[in-house]
């Protein structure tokens, strides 16, 4: 399998939460879209870097928007990629 996959950035304006990821699929671009998310950035087939470097950028000046899991499931399903 190849280890390119699409970089995104998504957010969601009412709890002013960002998240940067990877998918290989659509399918988790939806989930994430269909709890209020906006896609600000899409891009197809990207290296892991790019999502590596967006979220070193990030570390320094935002705090992270979740403390647990369990705490993040309204926005992100099943919690997945809290972190």
């Amino acid at each position: 399998m190849s280890d390119l996959a699409m970089t995104y950035a998504i957010y969601w304006p009412s709890a002013e939460v960002m998240k940067v990821g990877r998918a290989r699929t659509m399918a988790r671009i939806r989930s994430l879209t269909s709890t209020g998310g906006q896609v600000i950035i899409l891009m197809r087939d990207r290296q892991a870097s790019d999502e590596q470097h967006a979220l070193a950028a990030m570390r320094p000046r935002f705090a992270r928007a979740f403390s647990t899991e369990l705490s993040s499931t309204h926005l992100l399903p099943r919690g997945r990629g809290f972190t």
